[in-house]
């Protein structure tokens, strides 16, 4: 089942008291012209930075460039939680085709704010929530011994015990079951929407110490590939042979790190890769209540939308050949 999506996604509206340029990031005055006290400081200076992270993530956003704009949005919300950062993550963990986790993000945002403040968009979102969950495949796994770890492409998998099903997004999947003292299997699972696998998994007990590769990227969503197989996202750890191994992370499909490393037997070897594209993302001004706005509509074609407004201005329809209205909400 193909389902199509249409989201907008806002920046925050303006500061209609904004200081002139340069002023911004003055301590403010408290009554009688008192400085406030250092908690309130603090607290400001926080939801200025992610306010600057979340308008950086707009921007990448409009360039669809996803993978950077998901890790803005990550640390925006990491700073200060706002249903805006929790629905422009889901926005962009669907075009990234990472469903599981853009129905994760969903549940936050509804979670955030209720049908009260969003009316008709509320319920949409959770429809579209359930057609979310009927495209996810499933695997039903039994391992022994039940204690193992299983990782999908990479990221720790929930559940435990000798009879586990996880739900996997529609595409080529990794399977990593590992546990120490045994040699990991993987698998490598082609999923389609709605299939269900069934596998059955005995690891093999070692007469020695596992050679393990760990990397971790400064991207949550970068994709890493050892020897040309791809064993994570963002971060991944997992026996190898002794030997060289060639390491190579990609941001949005395009290689931004590639590196031969040599490991010995019995090593843990860990490397830190630096894949971000780093760009200023200080924004002076006042942390006041952020807009963002959601439209989840069938459509031909997936597009999001990203639409800046300010606080004090109403959105102006759109009157785009889908008939789209976006309008504004507030949190």
């Amino acid at each position: 089942m193909l389902f199509w999506f249409a989201g907008v996604v806002q920046a925050q509206g303006g500061d209609p008291d904004a200081t002139a340029a340069g002023e911004g990031d003055r301590e403010p005055l408290g009554e009688a012209g008192e400085r406030p006290d250092a908690p309130q400081a603090q607290e400001d200076a926080r939801a200025r930075e992610a306010r600057g992270l979340f308008e950086r993530g707009i921007s990448l956003s409009d360039e669809e460039r996803w993978s950077e704009a998901l890790e803005y949005f990550r640390r925006s919300r990491a700073l200060l939680e706002r249903a805006s950062s929790a629905f422009n993550m889901a926005v962009a963990l669907f075009r990234l085709g990472r469903y599981q986790e853009a129905v994760q993000a969903f549940d936050d945002y509804l979670g955030l704010t209720s049908a009260d403040e969003d009316g008709a968009r509320y319920q949409e979102a959770q429809r579209y929530l359930r057609d979310m969950r009927a495209n996810l495949g499933r695997l039903v796994l039994t391992v022994v011994p039940p204690e193992a770890s299983v990782y999908v492409d990479g990221v720790p998998a929930s559940g435990e015990g000798g009879h586990r099903e996880l739900h996997l997004d529609p595409g080529s999947r990794n399977i990593t079951i590992s546990l120490d003292g045994y040699r990991a299997r993987r698998l490598n699972l082609p999923v389609l929407e709605g299939q269900v696998h069934e596998r059955s998994i005995v690891l093999e007990a070692l007469p020695g110490g596992d050679t393990v590769l760990g990397v971790q990227a400064d991207v949550a969503d970068a994709v890493i590939e050892v020897d040309g197989a791809r064993v994570g996202v963002g971060s991944a750890e997992l026996p190898v042979e002794p030997g060289s191994h060639r390491i190579e992370i990609f941001v949005d499909g395009s290689s931004r790190y590639s590196e031969e490393v040599e490991l010995e037997e019995g090593v843990f070897h860990r490397v830190d890769a630096s894949v971000m594209d780093d760009r200023d993302t200080t924004f002076f001004g006042s942390p006041w209540p952020w807009i963002v706005g959601g439209v989840l509509v069938a459509a031909a074609v997936l597009s999001v939308a990203l639409v800046v407004t300010r606080q004090n201005d109403p959105l102006e329809d759109y009157n785009g050949t889908t008939g789209v209205v976006l309008e504004g909400l507030r949190f």
